[in-house]
């Protein structure tokens, strides 16, 4: 991103989403939205600001083909996945960044799976500053 007021050369790595676009363009125009966006503006975080954990909805579709679908949560650290043919699958992100070994079955991981399959839930049907609440999402029992 690049403009009046923003650091030149600057990289963050925050996870952001086609949803935080109109926000962005909004904030960066000084103009208010006449509908409650679900997505939040990155020009905080590109000057600078501390930047948030978030989970982001994967999906794919449509779900009326026929075809297998998926739709899914990914955060900083996790991706959890639940497809239309009952699968699940459940990385660790940050011991398994290319996501080769799905950890859905291991019970350590249970309160894991369990609160991003909650959070998916709720993201599913949100709307406005109900999708952009965090809840941090329980580690792996030792």
């Amino acid at each position: 991103m690049r403009g009046p007021g923003l650091p030149a050369g600057k990289h963050v790595k925050t996870m952001a989403a086609n949803i935080d676009l109109a926000p962005t363009i909004l904030d960066a125009a000084s103009a208010t939205a006449s509908v409650t966006l679900d997505g939040r503006s990155l020009l905080p975080i590109a000057r600078g600001a501390a930047t948030i954990p978030r989970a982001i909805v994967i999906e794919t579709g449509p779900k009326t083909t026929g075809n297998p679908w998926y739709v899914g949560l990914r955060t900083p650290r996790w991706k959890y996945v639940e497809r239309s043919t009952g699968e699940l699958e459940l990385y660790d992100l940050q011991s398994d960044p290319h996501e080769l070994t799905s950890v859905h079955a291991d019970p350590r991981y249970d309160a894991t799976r369990q609160a991003l399959a909650d959070r998916l839930a709720r993201l599913r049907t949100c709307a406005g500053a109900d999708c952009r609440a965090w809840a941090p999402v329980p580690g792996p029992r030792p």
